[in-house]
């Protein structure tokens, strides 16, 4: 019992998560859900080899004209020049594909911690119904 809930508290110790609230279409926030979904996974899968502790950071930011989504963490990060356009694996392949289905943008960068930045366009007009 004890060690099970020191493992969770572990893991669930390395993440740090600033949301704001925003309103997005049905279709924008199962993809979101799913690039979200892929990093946080590749980050935990690979980012903190042999038990190594860190930390995996997702936060979003929005402005009149774009919703952005940054997903980073510090682990032993990416090859230094990677690129967006030939990605290597099947997940990253994917991100970017999904990022291009919703006409954003994808940047990453492996400065100071290896960062997912994605720039989505907001779009101009919702129906209610498509709000979630």
């Amino acid at each position: 019992n004890e060690y099970v809930h020191t493992i969770i508290q572990e893991l669930f110790s390395i993440y740090k998560i600033n949301i704001n609230e925003v309103f997005l279409d049905i279709d924008t926030s199962i993809l979101c859900g799913l690039i979200i979904n892929e990093l946080v996974t590749n980050a935990m899968k690979h980012a903190f080899p042999d038990n190594r502790k860190g930390e995996i950071v997702v936060e979003t930011q929005s402005n009149q004209t774009e919703f952005i989504v940054i997903i980073r963490d510090n682990g032993v990060g990416l090859p230094k020049h990677i690129d967006i356009d030939h990605m290597q694996t099947l997940g990253l392949q994917l991100v970017s594909n999904l990022v291009k289905q919703l006409n954003g943008t994808l940047l990453i960068s492996t400065e100071k911690w290896t960062e997912f930045r994605i720039i989505l366009p907001k779009r101009t007009s919702l129906k209610e119904e498509e709000i979630i």
